[in-house]
């Protein structure tokens, strides 16, 4: 079964190296270099390179670029968690400050 227009079989657990350069749309050069630079996940058995499907989808999931507009909402977020003040500035951006425990954590105030 071609795995770009439909589900793989479940028995198919890896793709081969053309297989998962077709499947992920690029070259196999640039497939073969992501796998030497340790990039994309494989696994290798004496001459056999393969590209465990379930392990390629969620690389390749996490690999998708976010906006700014999302990264930054993301990051609100992360700060907000973490007990960072976020201070609201002019045009919807944000930015972080520091509340008053650190400055004393590094080193007290001046």
């Amino acid at each position: 079964m071609n795995i770009l227009k439909g589900t793989p079989s479940p028995l198919r657990l890896a793709l081969r190296t053309r297989e998962a350069a077709e499947a992920i749309g690029v070259s196999e050069r640039t497939l073969w270099t992501w796998t030497q630079q340790g990039d994309v996940p494989f696994i290798k058995r004496g001459k056999a390179t393969l590209y465990p499907i379930r392990e390629l989808t969620a690389w390749l999931s996490s690999q998708v670029q976010r906006s700014p507009a999302e990264e930054a909402a993301r990051l609100v977020e992360w700060h907000k968690r973490m007990g960072i003040d976020v201070v609201p500035l002019g045009g919807g951006t944000t930015i972080a400050v520091m509340g008053a425990d650190d400055s004393q954590a590094e080193g007290g105030a001046r």
